[in-house]
């Protein structure tokens, strides 16, 4: 066996592995309100004369998301013998690390049936989400993982912890005065006048005129103006998801175990970590996942989670998935050897090789 590099993806898709969470509560608590979308976009191609096939020969999909949206593109190769009816459901979850039970609050249908392309595009509002593509009914209320409905894939779901539903508002009133005051004036006349005139011989006519006085009061002009009220709203963007995947194989049927390069010691985030490795074999579907205690490291601490997070481990292309953890796994300390996955209790049912982990965190 060789050993498996893996990547570091933010503000990518999570799948969302539909099997019991093993830490959801089990009150039930009431899911919260949301106000995140759905839409869909079809393109009809234009050539529609390959033989028509069944919709698992026909129908592929891929995923993608970030901070505002999470989008499932449906790719029809060739037109359906027999048309597929679909659904993009939103479902809104109690929120606080707790997914269950959820209540339906939008479903959307559409008919897969031509050649071409689906976009179904989930915009991220605030509130707690599921976001699912359906290809069967949507119940209304959801207490558990397996309550769901049949996924168009497995890839095509996402849980989406929301950001905030509430504002913060300042308002300030400013009022601005202006006083104009306008002294008295006073207008004086100057003294009498007198004129003499003689008339011959004898004869005199004076004409006396009065002072004048004037007086303007003073005048006071006042001006007042109210400015309106200013409102500021701030919202917070909510965090990006963190995913991290890896693969491992298996040698005559079998994984190497805690001794063989089966072993992984993932960093997450700035102060997570999760050690763990694969033990099983293919025979009797006994393949599980335990924490591990890396020589030098630290002992029975082999997860933790980021400050602000919670994560989980899936299998790629099976429903094996753990619930969200943030600061334990076990019950008492994360010791190595505890075996925390495993596959389905199934002669049949058996992990592929190479096995595809993913780890996905998203905020709390």
């Amino acid at each position: 066996m060789r050993w498996k590099t893996f990547t570091t993806i933010t503000a990518a898709v999570a799948g969302l592995g539909l099997g019991l969470a093993a830490c959801a509560p089990t009150t039930a608590t009431v899911a919260t309100s949301t106000t995140s979308d759905v839409s869909i976009s079809t393109t009809v191609a234009a050539d529609q004369s390959a033989p028509c096939l069944d919709s698992k020969s026909a129908v592929s999909t891929h995923v993608f998301a970030d901070a505002s949206a999470f989008i499932v593109t449906i790719d029809v190769t060739a037109p359906l013998c027999t048309p597929l009816d679909a659904q993009a459901v939103i479902y809104g979850m109690p929120g606080n690390g707790v997914a269950w039970p959820q209540e339906l609050v939008k479903a959307l249908p559409f008919t897969l049936s031509e050649a071409g392309t689906v976009v179904v595009t989930f915009t991220k509002g605030c509130g707690a989400t599921q976001f699912d593509v359906l290809t069967g009914a949507a119940p209304q209320t959801i207490t558990s993982g397996l309550g769901h409905g049949s996924l168009i894939d497995p890839d095509a779901a996402q849980q989406y912890w929301g950001g905030p539903c509430t504002t913060g508002t300042t308002t300030t009133e400013a009022t601005t005065s202006t006083t104009t005051t306008t002294e008295a004036t006073t207008t004086t006349v100057p003294p009498p006048t007198t004129t003499s005139t003689t008339v011959p011989p004898t004869t005199t006519t004076s004409t006396t005129v009065p002072p004048t006085t004037t007086t303007i009061p003073p005048t006071t002009t006042t001006t007042s103006t109210t400015v309106p009220p200013t409102t500021t709203t701030t919202t917070q963007a909510p965090r990006p998801d963190l995913v991290y995947t890896g693969t491992a194989d298996k040698t005559a049927g079998c994984y190497s175990g805690a001794a063989g390069d089966d072993t992984f010691h993932q960093p997450l985030g700035t102060d997570g970590v999760w050690d763990f490795y694969f033990q099983g074999c293919s025979a009797f579907a006994t393949e599980t996942v335990a924490l591990d205690d890396p020589p030098g490291g630290p002992f029975a601490d082999a997860f933790q989670s980021p400050t602000g997070y919670q994560c989980k481990m899936s299998i790629d292309g099976t429903s094996d998935s753990t619930g969200y953890y943030t600061n334990q796994i076990g019950s008492v300390a994360d010791t190595g050897g505890l075996i925390f996955l495993q596959s389905a209790s199934s002669f049949t049912s058996n992990w592929n090789s190479p096995t595809t982990w993913r780890i996905t965190c998203t905020a709390v």
